[in-house]
Formats: C-alpha cells, sequence, structure tokens
C-alpha cells in the first residue's frame, strides 16, 4: 500500500496546502497506480474540489500554468517541475471522440472518478485509498477493465482503446473480456483519433512488443496501418520461418530501439505486391525495398512524423536488402547513408536476419560480419568515403580552368578513385589526376 510519509516532498506540500484550507484534495490515476505497482511515477495528478479561481490564490506565490484552466486544470511549478492540479470534473458529450463538448465541475470525487477510463487508473489517495470501481483488485488480479459501460468509455474517447492496449503490454495485464469485447467492437473509431495522437501512442507500444504479446496489438495495428494486411498470410521461401508480418515482428524483437523498432515494422511491406514464383516453384520478391520504402513512406506522412524520421526510414528500407562484399561498396553505402545512418542500417540488417533460418543463412552472417569489420577499418583509418573527406575542392578545380558545371562531376570522379586507394588522398597526386582524364 501507499505510506504518505514517502510521497515526494513537494506532493506533500501540495496536499497538505489545499487540506489546510478546507479543501478536498487527492493523488488521482497513474501516479497512484503506479505507487501501488511499486513504479515510480512520471508525474503526480492532483484532483481537488478548490476551482481553478481558487487554486490559483491558495497557489499565487508560485508560478502558475493557467492553460489548461478551461479544462479545470492549473499547473503548478516547484523546483522545475509541473504538478497538474485539476478541479472535479464531470464531462458530457463528445464532440470529436476525444475533448468533451463541455466541462462542468462536479461536487464530489465518485463523480470525477466515474468518468475516468479504467478501474486501475480511478484510483484516489491521500491519507487513505480510496477505491469506488475495484481497482486494487484489478491491479492484484492484473485485468484492465473498463470504467462503467466499456462501450460508452471507448465512443467519448477513440483513444482508449489503444491506451488499453498499451496498458495491457506494460504491465502484462488481461483484459477483461467485456472490455476486450467492447475494444473489437470499437475498431473503426481508431480511424476517428487525429494522427498526431495515432503516432504517440504508436512509439510507445513499439518498445512493449514481443513474441508473447504482439498478437494482441495485430488487429489494432492492422487498423492503423491496413497496408500491413496482405503481409499476414504471405509466405516466404525456405530460408524464412514465418510469413512476412510474423517476421517483421521478430526482426524488431532483436534491438530494443524504438525508431528501428519502427523500420523493421515495414522494412518488408511490399513482398505480398512484390511476390513471384517461377517455374521451378521459387519465391522471389523482386524490388520489394524501394518499394516497401515508398509504401512506408506514405504511411509515415500520413501519421505526421517528423520529416527526419520519414527521410532515415526510407533509407533504411530502401538499403536493407543490400549486402557490401567489398570495402568500395562500403564506402559508397556510407557516401549516402552518413556514418550514423549506416550504424543504423548494420543493425537493421542485423535484426532482419536474426529473423530467418540462421542454420541456412550462415553466409550471409559472415558477410554482415565481414561489413561491420569493413566499417570498422574505413572509420579507423580515417579512409575517404564523402567529398568532404577529399584532399581537393571545387574552388581547386576551377583554378585548373574548369567550367564550374564540371566540378561536382570531377570531384565525383576523385572520389571514386581514393574509393580504392585511400592513399591517393592528397591534392597533387589528384590534380594529376584530373588533368589527365
Amino acid at each position: 500500500m501507499i505510506s504518505r510519509e514517502t510521497l515526494p516532498l513537494h506532493v506533500r506540500l501540495i496536499l497538505d496546502t489545499l487540506t489546510n484550507n478546507n479543501y478536498e484534495v487527492f493523488l488521482v490515476g497513474g501516479c497512484v497506480r503506479d505507487l501501488l505497482l511499486n513504479i515510480t511515477p512520471h508525474d503526480y495528478d492532483f484532483t481537488t474540489n478548490a476551482t481553478p479561481l481558487e487554486i490559483e490564490n491558495i497557489f499565487k506565490n508560485y508560478k502558475l500554468i493557467t492553460l489548461g484552466e478551461k479544462y479545470g486544470t492549473v499547473g503548478i511549478l516547484i523546483d522545475s517541475v509541473i504538478y497538474e492540479i485539476t478541479t472535479y470534473r464531470s464531462e458530457n458529450n463528445y464532440i470529436d471522440a476525444r475533448h468533451p463538448e463541455n466541462i462542468t465541475f462536479a461536487k464530489t470525487l465518485k463523480e470525477d472518478l466515474s468518468r475516468r477510463d479504467f478501474t486501475i487508473n480511478a484510483l484516489a489517495f491521500n491519507n487513505e485509498l480510496i477505491d469506488l470501481f475495484n481497482g486494487l483488485k484489478d491491479l492484484q488480479d492484473k485485468i484492465i477493465r473498463a470504467v462503467g459501460n466499456p462501450l460508452e468509455r471507448f465512443e467519448e474517447d477513440n483513444l482508449r482503446i489503444l491506451r488499453a492496449i498499451r496498458f495491457a503490454l506494460r504491465f502484462n495485464f488481461t483484459i477483461e473480456p467485456n472490455t476486450y469485447k467492447a475494444l473489437m467492437k470499437c475498431l473503426n473509431l481508431l480511424n476517428n483519433i487525429a494522427p498526431e495522437r495515432v503516432r504517440t501512442e504508436l512509439l510507445l507500444i513499439l518498445p512493449l512488443l514481443n513474441k508473447d504479446n504482439y498478437t494482441l496489438f495485430t488487429p489494432f495495428l492492422l487498423q492503423i496501418i491496413p497496408e500491413l494486411e496482405p503481409s499476414l498470410n504471405c509466405q516466404q521461401n525456405n530460408l524464412h520461418l514465418y510469413n512476412v508480418y510474423d517476421h517483421m515482428m521478430y526482426s524488431l524483437f532483436e534491438t530494443d530501439d524504438t525508431k528501428l523498432r519502427l523500420t523493421l515494422l515495414l522494412h518488408d511491406i511490399a513482398k505480398p505486391i512484390t511476390k513471384q514464383i517461377d517455374t521451378e516453384g521459387n519465391i522471389h520478391f523482386y524490388g520489394h525495398p524501394l518499394k516497401s520504402a515508398q509504401i512506408s513512406e506514405a504511411i509515415l506522412k500520413r501519421l505526421k512524423f517528423d520529416n527526419k524520421t520519414i527521410k532515415e526510414t526510407f533509407l533504411l528500407i530502401q538499403y536493407h536488402d543490400y549486402l557490401l562484399e567489398n570495402k568500395v561498396q562500403v564506402k559508397k553505402l556510407l557516401n549516402i547513408l552518413g556514418d550514423n545512418l549506416f550504424k543504423k542500417y548494420l543493425q537493421v540488417v542485423i535484426c532482419d536476419n536474426k529473423a530467418k533460418k540462421t542454420e541456412l543463412i550462415k553466409w550471409k552472417l559472415d558477410t554482415i560480419t565481414k561489413m561491420i569489420n569493413m566499417y570498422i577499418e574505413i572509420i579507423a583509418n580515417k579512409e575517404p568515403y564523402s567529398l568532404k573527406q577529399l584532399a581537393i575542392k571545387g574552388d581547386d578545380i576551377i583554378k585548373l580552368g574548369y567550367k564550374n558545371e564540371l566540378v561536382g562531376e570531377l570531384l565525383n570522379d576523385c572520389l571514386n578513385y581514393v574509393y580504392i586507394n585511400p592513399l591517393l588522398n592528397n591534392k597533387e597526386t589528384l590534380i594529376k589526376f584530373i588533368q589527365k582524364k
């Protein structure tokens, strides 16, 4: 159980300050849930019968954040930490399946807790635990259960559908049957959620997925990214253990990096539409890397990902099937990707191949090891792989009498020249190389 004495000093300060001013006040929601699970909360939220103006008056000597005041929330800044205090609320109709049409301040804690999403989040604490919906028992039994009518909860706020899945995955809880039935009935409501919020939830869920739980997320993922659905039944050649969908999933389990998991989730998404079977019955997916990159780009744009993530994901997927057999090939891809992204490319290639029949692709794994060793040697020896590393610059070429339009071509010729022998990367040698052309 929760001990008040172990709460952070500033949390106790807020509880005491409102109590001493004759108001009810409680810690509420996720922080109470986490404390009961012996998890340190990321933040502490408070609920009170004090109105926003009364809260502002009581804490007038502190820096106040009042952007959420119309929703009944006032932020108190103490030692660079914002603590949100919200007046008891009872919400009416939801205008966009996310935000209530209007907010009415409630008179009791029970009214406020009854509008919460799940029983495990409808717990409150001050000097004692307030549990009006058996949330503590659900925590102990490891159950996700909606407060009241689950259909109503999900129709009010469609984002709760993804939150239910995230909580189940995060805590390894089971979703209560009626709550799960409501989730499945409300699948199509995911289309109503703003893309930015879907993106946020997806990035929170991806790190939680593993081989034992990912099938729980699958129906909801297919609603978010329907382009994945054909991969479910797309069988592969004998080098693979799984169909395309399961292969992408098992490959992402090989890394803890969220952005790489996103890449691996999508890296073979075009295989179903590029699948070919030759006259001998062999399966091929010609051109699938580039096509997968293009489809992934459209998906990430739809979900409002930032341009850097979209560009990097595109490149990683485009080149994920490249196996580099010599230093020149390594340098050429390093030139395209840059050092940081090349390291991510190596991770993607490793994860992709670990999710195959490793006993049948030993030659691929050996090639990957050689790629890594060649990369390490190139970086350690400072062997040039990009134009900025050349000993000759554009101005040097212009001084030799060449026109501006030829400069780029000649610099690339020089780069290709030193790819083979890095020792040739000195200004005098490169000038002679250009003059002989």
